[in-house]
């Protein structure tokens, strides 16, 4: 997916979309940045990142929609800390 200059405004498009991160990505699903990382190699369907950047691969967050994860369709957790 090739990318031409948009208007960015605080990661927003002017689409609605948005700029989001491994960390921003594991926020979402309620997991770790680690098991982001691990579904990124082990799931076939797992998007391509939209940019690499020195700080980690971007994504847009509309490039997830209505995909699952993890076990039975649904998204595993990551260990909770305290």
């Amino acid at each position: 997916m090739k990318m031409k200059a948009v208007d960015l405004v605080g990661g927003v498009l002017s689409s609605g979309d948005k700029f989001v991160s491994l960390t921003e990505l594991a926020e979402h699903y309620g997991t770790s940045r680690q098991l982001i990382c691990i579904w990124r190699k082990r799931y076939r369907h797992f998007p391509p990142p939209v940019a690499e950047l020195r700080t980690g691969p971007l994504w847009l967050l509309s490039q997830f929609e209505g995909l699952k994860f993890g076990t039975e369709g649904g998204y595993r957790q990551g260990r909770k800390r305290d």
